[in-house]
Protein backbone atom coordinates (compact mmCIF):
# COMPACT_ATOMS: atom_id res chain seq x y z
CA UNK A 1 0.00 0.00 0.00
CA UNK A 2 3.00 2.28 0.71
CA UNK A 3 5.33 2.90 -1.71
CA UNK A 4 9.28 2.02 0.12
CA UNK A 5 7.60 1.74 3.59
CA UNK A 6 8.04 5.69 4.08
CA UNK A 7 4.81 5.95 5.96
CA UNK A 8 4.97 7.60 9.99
CA UNK A 9 2.97 7.83 12.68
CA UNK A 10 1.54 11.41 11.03
CA UNK A 11 -0.11 8.95 8.69
CA UNK A 12 -2.44 7.92 11.04
CA UNK A 13 -5.98 9.41 10.41
CA UNK A 14 -8.08 7.08 12.46
CA UNK A 15 -7.67 5.93 15.95
CA UNK A 16 -10.18 3.35 17.11
CA UNK A 17 -11.26 2.34 20.68
CA UNK A 18 -13.84 0.45 22.82
CA UNK A 19 -16.56 2.86 23.72
CA UNK A 20 -16.71 4.19 26.89
CA UNK A 21 -13.94 4.61 29.40
CA UNK A 22 -11.46 3.45 26.45
CA UNK A 23 -12.63 5.97 23.96
CA UNK A 24 -12.79 8.48 26.93
CA UNK A 25 -9.46 7.82 28.05
CA UNK A 26 -7.79 8.37 24.49
CA UNK A 27 -9.60 11.20 23.71
CA UNK A 28 -8.06 13.24 27.08
CA UNK A 29 -4.99 12.33 25.81
CA UNK A 30 -5.30 13.67 22.22
CA UNK A 31 -6.55 17.29 23.86
CA UNK A 32 -3.36 17.49 25.19
CA UNK A 33 -1.59 17.15 21.75
CA UNK A 34 -1.23 20.30 19.55
CA UNK A 35 -1.46 20.39 15.83
CA UNK A 36 -3.26 17.83 13.59
CA UNK A 37 -5.09 14.88 15.42
CA UNK A 38 -6.10 11.47 14.06
CA UNK A 39 -9.88 11.42 14.48
CA UNK A 40 -10.84 8.74 17.63
CA UNK A 41 -13.85 6.55 16.55
CA UNK A 42 -15.85 4.59 19.73
CA UNK A 43 -16.08 0.92 18.74
CA UNK A 44 -18.39 -1.32 20.05
CA UNK A 45 -16.81 -4.42 22.61
CA UNK A 46 -16.78 -7.60 21.39
CA UNK A 47 -15.60 -9.78 18.10
CA UNK A 48 -19.04 -9.85 16.46
CA UNK A 49 -20.87 -6.25 17.10
CA UNK A 50 -17.11 -4.76 15.85
CA UNK A 51 -17.39 -7.03 12.38
CA UNK A 52 -20.71 -5.66 11.92
CA UNK A 53 -20.02 -2.21 12.83
CA UNK A 54 -16.78 -1.85 10.67
CA UNK A 55 -18.82 -3.45 7.77
CA UNK A 56 -21.29 -0.93 8.12
CA UNK A 57 -18.94 1.96 9.19
CA UNK A 58 -16.26 0.78 5.64
CA UNK A 59 -18.93 1.78 3.32
CA UNK A 60 -19.29 5.27 4.36
CA UNK A 61 -15.25 5.46 4.96
CA UNK A 62 -12.01 5.41 2.95
CA UNK A 63 -9.44 3.94 5.35
CA UNK A 64 -7.01 2.16 2.91
CA UNK A 65 -5.32 5.17 2.67
CA UNK A 66 -4.12 5.42 5.59
CA UNK A 67 -2.65 3.24 9.00
CA UNK A 68 -5.29 2.52 12.01
CA UNK A 69 -4.23 2.22 15.39
CA UNK A 70 -6.46 0.40 17.91
CA UNK A 71 -6.08 1.00 21.58
CA UNK A 72 -7.47 0.02 24.59
CA UNK A 73 -7.16 -2.05 27.57
CA UNK A 74 -6.59 -6.05 27.78
CA UNK A 75 -6.37 -8.93 29.81
CA UNK A 76 -2.87 -10.25 30.69
CA UNK A 77 -2.49 -14.01 29.77
CA UNK A 78 1.41 -14.29 31.16
CA UNK A 79 2.60 -14.06 34.49
CA UNK A 80 5.35 -11.54 33.25
CA UNK A 81 2.94 -8.75 32.32
CA UNK A 82 1.36 -6.59 35.29
CA UNK A 83 -1.57 -3.97 35.54
CA UNK A 84 -0.54 -0.68 33.29
CA UNK A 85 2.31 -2.67 30.52
CA UNK A 86 1.96 -1.30 27.06
CA UNK A 87 1.72 -4.27 24.62
CA UNK A 88 1.68 -4.04 20.65
CA UNK A 89 0.55 -6.94 18.98
CA UNK A 90 2.97 -8.31 16.55
CA UNK A 91 -0.18 -10.90 15.46
CA UNK A 92 -3.29 -11.92 16.64
CA UNK A 93 -4.85 -15.00 17.36
CA UNK A 94 -8.14 -16.22 16.46
CA UNK A 95 -10.28 -19.62 17.53
CA UNK A 96 -12.61 -20.80 14.14
CA UNK A 97 -13.80 -24.24 15.11
CA UNK A 98 -11.00 -26.57 15.48
CA UNK A 99 -9.01 -24.06 13.84
CA UNK A 100 -6.20 -21.07 15.17
CA UNK A 101 -6.38 -18.35 12.70
CA UNK A 102 -3.54 -15.47 12.38
CA UNK A 103 -3.49 -12.50 11.09
CA UNK A 104 -0.18 -9.87 11.50
CA UNK A 105 -0.07 -6.17 12.36
CA UNK A 106 1.30 -3.60 10.40
CA UNK A 107 4.73 -4.75 10.35
CA UNK A 108 6.65 -1.09 10.08
CA UNK A 109 4.81 1.06 12.85
CA UNK A 110 4.85 -1.29 15.22
CA UNK A 111 8.12 -1.88 16.69
CA UNK A 112 8.59 2.10 15.97
CA UNK A 113 6.29 3.12 18.21
CA UNK A 114 6.31 0.34 20.76
CA UNK A 115 10.22 1.47 21.21
CA UNK A 116 8.87 5.16 21.64
CA UNK A 117 6.83 3.97 24.78
CA UNK A 118 8.89 1.15 26.42
CA UNK A 119 6.15 -1.22 24.99
CA UNK A 120 6.91 -4.90 24.38
CA UNK A 121 5.55 -6.11 20.93
CA UNK A 122 3.74 -9.31 22.07
CA UNK A 123 1.28 -12.69 20.49
CA UNK A 124 -2.37 -11.40 21.50
CA UNK A 125 -5.70 -13.82 21.66
CA UNK A 126 -9.45 -12.45 20.45
CA UNK A 127 -11.92 -14.17 22.57
CA UNK A 128 -15.67 -14.14 21.52
CA UNK A 129 -16.46 -13.72 25.22
CA UNK A 130 -14.87 -12.51 28.42
CA UNK A 131 -11.82 -14.51 30.09
CA UNK A 132 -12.67 -13.16 33.71
CA UNK A 133 -11.42 -16.43 35.72
CA UNK A 134 -7.56 -16.10 36.66
CA UNK A 135 -7.16 -19.82 35.65
CA UNK A 136 -8.50 -19.66 32.42
CA UNK A 137 -5.96 -16.63 31.65
CA UNK A 138 -3.47 -19.13 32.15
CA UNK A 139 -4.17 -21.82 30.51
CA UNK A 140 -5.06 -19.60 27.07
CA UNK A 141 -1.56 -18.28 27.02
CA UNK A 142 0.07 -21.46 27.90
CA UNK A 143 -2.13 -23.18 25.11
CA UNK A 144 -1.75 -20.39 22.66
CA UNK A 145 1.76 -18.70 23.22
CA UNK A 146 -0.19 -15.65 23.66
CA UNK A 147 0.59 -13.16 25.96
CA UNK A 148 -2.48 -10.90 26.03
CA UNK A 149 -6.26 -11.16 25.43
CA UNK A 150 -8.87 -8.57 24.01
CA UNK A 151 -12.31 -8.95 22.66
CA UNK A 152 -12.00 -6.98 19.16
CA UNK A 153 -8.34 -7.01 17.64
CA UNK A 154 -8.83 -9.76 15.26
CA UNK A 155 -12.15 -8.52 14.05
CA UNK A 156 -10.59 -5.36 13.61
CA UNK A 157 -7.16 -7.11 11.34
CA UNK A 158 -10.57 -9.03 9.69
CA UNK A 159 -11.77 -5.94 7.41
CA UNK A 160 -8.82 -3.19 7.67
CA UNK A 161 -5.39 -3.15 6.69
CA UNK A 162 -2.05 -1.71 7.95
CA UNK A 163 -3.44 -1.90 11.28
CA UNK A 164 -1.21 -1.40 14.92
CA UNK A 165 -2.79 -2.95 18.06
CA UNK A 166 -1.81 -1.38 21.67
CA UNK A 167 -2.90 -2.52 24.71
CA UNK A 168 -2.84 -1.92 27.75
CA UNK A 169 -3.05 -4.56 30.38
CA UNK A 170 -5.92 -3.88 33.22
CA UNK A 171 -6.31 -7.38 34.75
CA UNK A 172 -3.30 -9.67 35.29
CA UNK A 173 -3.01 -13.67 34.25
CA UNK A 174 -4.14 -16.15 37.19
CA UNK A 175 -6.61 -13.41 39.27
CA UNK A 176 -10.14 -13.24 38.19
CA UNK A 177 -12.15 -10.09 37.73
CA UNK A 178 -16.23 -10.47 37.25
CA UNK A 179 -17.82 -12.96 34.84
CA UNK A 180 -19.34 -9.35 32.99
CA UNK A 181 -20.68 -12.14 29.55
CA UNK A 182 -24.19 -11.82 31.02
CA UNK A 183 -24.02 -8.31 30.89
CA UNK A 184 -22.89 -7.43 27.40
CA UNK A 185 -25.78 -6.86 24.89
CA UNK A 186 -25.69 -8.27 21.13
CA UNK A 187 -24.81 -4.07 20.04
CA UNK A 188 -21.58 -4.64 22.21
CA UNK A 189 -22.44 -2.41 25.16
CA UNK A 190 -22.41 -3.25 28.91
CA UNK A 191 -25.97 -3.39 30.45
CA UNK A 192 -25.80 -1.43 34.10
CA UNK A 193 -28.05 -2.93 36.13
CA UNK A 194 -26.44 -6.62 35.02
CA UNK A 195 -22.82 -5.47 35.31
CA UNK A 196 -23.61 -4.32 38.71
CA UNK A 197 -25.27 -7.83 40.20
CA UNK A 198 -21.64 -9.22 38.74
CA UNK A 199 -19.94 -6.41 40.72
CA UNK A 200 -22.34 -7.64 44.11
CA UNK A 201 -21.89 -10.96 44.02
CA UNK A 202 -18.02 -10.76 43.33
CA UNK A 203 -16.71 -7.79 45.13
CA UNK A 204 -13.23 -8.74 45.35
CA UNK A 205 -13.33 -9.57 41.47
CA UNK A 206 -15.19 -6.50 41.36
CA UNK A 207 -12.60 -4.26 43.32
CA UNK A 208 -9.88 -5.64 41.12
CA UNK A 209 -11.16 -4.96 38.24
CA UNK A 210 -12.14 -1.35 39.31
CA UNK A 211 -8.24 -0.21 40.57
CA UNK A 212 -6.79 -2.66 37.03
CA UNK A 213 -9.14 -0.44 35.34
CA UNK A 214 -8.30 2.96 36.82
CA UNK A 215 -4.39 2.49 36.31
CA UNK A 216 -4.70 0.58 32.99
CA UNK A 217 -6.78 4.21 31.33
CA UNK A 218 -4.18 6.27 33.29
CA UNK A 219 -1.82 4.57 30.83
CA UNK A 220 -3.79 4.57 27.89
CA UNK A 221 -4.19 8.38 28.16
CA UNK A 222 -0.86 9.11 28.92
CA UNK A 223 0.71 6.60 25.92
CA UNK A 224 -1.63 8.71 23.14
CA UNK A 225 -0.85 11.98 24.62
CA UNK A 226 3.59 10.75 24.14
CA UNK A 227 2.79 9.13 20.76
CA UNK A 228 1.33 12.14 18.57
CA UNK A 229 2.80 14.95 20.75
Amino acid sequence: MFDDINYSIDDIKIILAPQGAEYQAVCRGLRKVKGVKPKVVAIPMGFQPVMKFLQSWLIRNDTQKSPVLLMGLAGGLSPEFKVGDITFYGNCLFREGENVLSKKCDEYLTPILSRSVNGKVVTGFTSESLVWRGDEKLGLGNFYQAKVVDMEGFAVLSLLENVIILRVISDECGKDIPNLNSAMSSDGSLLPLKAGMAFITQPLAGFRLIRGAMVGLGVLESVTRCLFE
